[in-house]
């Protein structure tokens, strides 16, 4: 492993996990062929190669299904010493804007996040990454 990595948890056992059976066929699909950002884009417009996916499932299966998957793909970031604080902050915005949240209330304490251990550390040592760089 890089000395220069900042840390990385195996995303598969994180929120997608926590998915109705129902929905983790489709969670898995959409996981492995889209990027983080694609897959933010999604949750505000449309995208023409999910639609036969997309269309199996009602409005609040889709939006628990894409969260799902952004929360899990989110924690694949590796981050360096010279990765940019503002890199860093869009991530954090978006994670807010998932759970619901303000990024200012982002934290590994929040309550969501209670039963989410790995992704409380994840948070943790990001956000202490984040200090240290700013």
């Amino acid at each position: 492993m890089n000395t220069e990595t900042f840390y990385s948890i195996n995303p598969v056992q994180t929120f997608m996990n926590e998915l109705p059976k129902k929905l983790r066929p489709t969670a898995t699909e959409i996981y492995g062929n889209f990027s983080f950002s694609e897959l933010y884009e999604m949750r505000v417009q449309e995208n023409p190669f999910v639609q036969p996916l997309k269309a199996e499932l009602n409005d609040a299966e889709w939006q628990q299904t894409l969260d799902a998957i952004i929360l899990t793909k989110a924690t694949e970031f590796e981050f360096m010493k010279t990765t940019p604080v503002y890199v860093i902050d869009g991530l954090l915005e978006a994670l807010a804007d998932v759970l619901g949240i303000d990024v200012m209330n982002l934290t590994p304490d929040f309550y969501l996040l209670k039963p989410h251990r790995e992704f409380r550390e994840w948070l943790e040592k990001l956000i202490s990454f984040k200090n240290q760089a700013a």
